[in-house]
């Protein structure tokens, strides 16, 4: 089977532009995402990925599936599954949570990816 110049440009063309995408998947990939997040607000956005700083008011586990839920300077952080992680999280550590705005029974809450989206800045003491 033998390709017409035509052809042959436009695989070429395909092939680079796989090739570029996957190097720039693999070089994002790499940065922590917190870098590409706004600082959460009241007006942050649904959707939108943010980092919050503050205190650790309460801690809360769910009755069943293992989540864990965060009340940080009053804003609700969800870590689903979060008993899994073994987070040696207490009541007064500073925090900082990169996570995604999200609605649940008509109240906002930060949704957590990932261990590493959780960081304690300052240990209770």
């Amino acid at each position: 089977m033998l390709f017409e110049r035509e052809e042959k440009t436009a695989l070429i063309i395909l092939a680079a532009v796989i090739i570029v995408l996957f190097l720039a998947q693999f070089a994002i990939s790499g940065y922590d995402k917190s870098e590409f997040a706004e600082i959460y607000s009241n007006e942050s956005e649904t959707g939108n990925l943010v980092i919050l700083k503050g205190e650790i008011n309460t801690i809360d586990r769910t009755k069943s599936g293992g989540h864990i839920i965060l009340d940080v300077s009053g804003v609700k952080v969800f870590i689903p599954g979060g008993e899994e992680y073994n987070l040696s999280v207490q009541k007064n550590d500073i925090a900082e949570i990169t996570g995604t705005v999200d609605l649940y029974n008509g109240e906002r809450e930060i949704v957590v990816d990932k261990r590493e989206d959780i960081r304690i800045t300052k240990k209770k003491g």
